[in-house]
C-alpha cells in the first residue's frame, strides 16, 4: 500500500492558499495519477462550496511506498484555474470551511482535518454557516466519502487518509468526515501572510 502527500493550491484576492491532504491506494496508482484525479474529481466536488473569486490552479503530489520512510520527488500538475461555483461577493479570505476527519479508532492520532478556503459571502450568517450552505457542505462531504473512500459507490482508487507528520508516517483511511458549522481560520493556509 502506498501513501501520498498532496498539496492542492489555489488563490483568492491574490493570496496563495493550500491544503495538504493524504491519500492511500493498493499500490495500483501513481503520484501523477492522483494529481489528475484531484484535478478532475476533488476540485470540482469542493468548488460547489467556494466563491468564484477562488481559483484552484496547482497540485503537487509525492508518493511513499510502505517499505521506505522517504517520499519520492514530487510530481507537479499545473492547470488553468478552476473557479468556485458561487457568484457574488466572497467572505473574508481568512475564513475557511472546516472538515474534521476520523479514523476507526480513538485518540488524537485518529483525527485529522482540512480547511477549505474560498468561503462564499452568503454562506456566512452571524458568524456561522447559513442553513442552506450547511446543507450544501453536507452534500459535498457525502460526495467526498463516495469518491475517496474504499466503500464509496464512485470510488476513484485513492482513499482519503490521516497520516502522522513524521516518519514512519503511520496512516489509515478516513471512515468519517464531519463538517463544522463554525468556520475555521488557519494562518498557515495563507502563504506569506503573517510571517
Amino acid at each position: 500500500m502506498a501513501l501520498y502527500r498532496a498539496v492542492i493550491r489555489g488563490t483568492i484576492f491574490q493570496q496563495l492558499m493550500e491544503n495538504v491532504l493524504h491519500f492511500e491506494d493498493e499500490d495500483q496508482g501513481s503520484a501523477i495519477g492522483l494529481g489528475v484525479v484531484l484535478r478532475d474529481v476533488w476540485c470540482p466536488t469542493v468548488r460547489a462550496l467556494q466563491n468564484s473569486q477562488f481559483l484552484w490552479f496547482q497540485i503537487i503530489v509525492s508518493r511513499k511506498a510502505d517499505d521506505t520512510d522517504q517520499f519520492d520527488p514530487p510530481e507537479l500538475l499545473t492547470f488553468p484555474g478552476q473557479p468556485g461555483s458561487l457568484g457574488g461577493p466572497a467572505a473574508h479570505p481568512a475564513l475557511a470551511w472546516l472538515f474534521s476527519l476520523r479514523k476507526a479508532c480513538a485518540g488524537k492520532s485518529c483525527r485529522g482535518r482540512f480547511y477549505l478556503p474560498g468561503v462564499h459571502g452568503a454562506s456566512v450568517l452571524d458568524g456561522v454557516a447559513e442553513a442552506n450552505a450547511m446543507n450544501a457542505a453536507g452534500q459535498v462531504r457525502d460526495l467526498l466519502m463516495q469518491r475517496f473512500n474504499r466503500g464509496g459507490i464512485s470510488f476513484q482508487g485513492y482513499s482519503l487518509s490521516i497520516s502522522e507528520r513524521k516518519a514512519p508516517y503511520s496512516h489509515d483511511f478516513v471512515e468519517q468526515i464531519i463538517v463544522r458549522n463554525v468556520f475555521g481560520i488557519q494562518r498557515r493556509r495563507n502563504i506569506n501572510v503573517g510571517s
